[in-house]
């Protein structure tokens, strides 16, 4: 099954006190980043789904945050989000040993900075922010999903494991990635999520 992630924020800097403040583009609080899924059934699939309904809170953050994430590799946390996985295709009978959960941009387009890095589809002309992208980590290995060369295969062995073991959610976080001189405005990821099991 496929799902879109899609990722909403904007940098403003604080000129007065030169901290990077993120504000939300979409309505809801000052803190939300959202994510807004939709799906299309495949062969051995599972659906899946994101925790509050897909709101991802992100903190504000200062200037200086930016100056210690220089690659998408850096573990340095994030904000936690799950992605819920129920009624693998077969149901009871499904028997599973791997589950598959994969990571793209619905553009095909990775940052040009790095093809760990989800670009920042917010155009400049319509006042986007440049300098800055979003990289997800799974939380289980911590580690970035897509790897040096942009391919996204983060596996669970789920090997003797009923359907009732393994149809439960499985942590990731998400947060932002330097990627060259930022410049303040939005930015905006639409990333697709897919789950399949072997």
């Amino acid at each position: 099954m496929m799902s879109l992630l899609t990722i909403f924020r904007e940098i403003r800097f604080a000129l007065a006190t030169g901290c990077v403040l993120l504000s939300h583009i979409a309505l809801a609080n000052d803190n939300d980043l959202n994510i807004e899924v939709t799906a299309n059934i495949v062969e051995n699939t599972c659906e899946i789904s994101v925790e509050n309904n897909g709101q991802i809170h992100l903190n504000t953050v200062s200037r200086f945050y930016f100056d210690n994430n220089t690659l998408p590799t850096d573990v340095l946390g994030g904000n936690q989000f799950s992605i819920r996985v129920d009624n693998c295709t077969g149901g009871d009978d499904a028997v599973a040993e791997k589950l598959h959960f994969s990571f793209s941009p619905q553009s095909g387009q990775l940052s040009p900075a790095s093809n760990q890095v989800f670009a920042n589809e917010a155009k400049k002309e319509n006042g986007g922010a440049s300098g800055v992208g979003i990289v997800i980590f799974s939380q289980q290995y911590n580690s970035n999903v897509l790897d040096e060369n942009g391919h996204s295969d983060v596996v669970y062995d789920v090997k003797g494991k009923t359907s009732d073991e393994y149809t439960l959610a499985y942590p990731f976080y998400a947060r932002y990635q330097k990627t060259g001189e930022i410049v303040a405005g939005a930015v905006q990821a639409n990333i697709l999520v897919g789950v399949i099991y072997d």
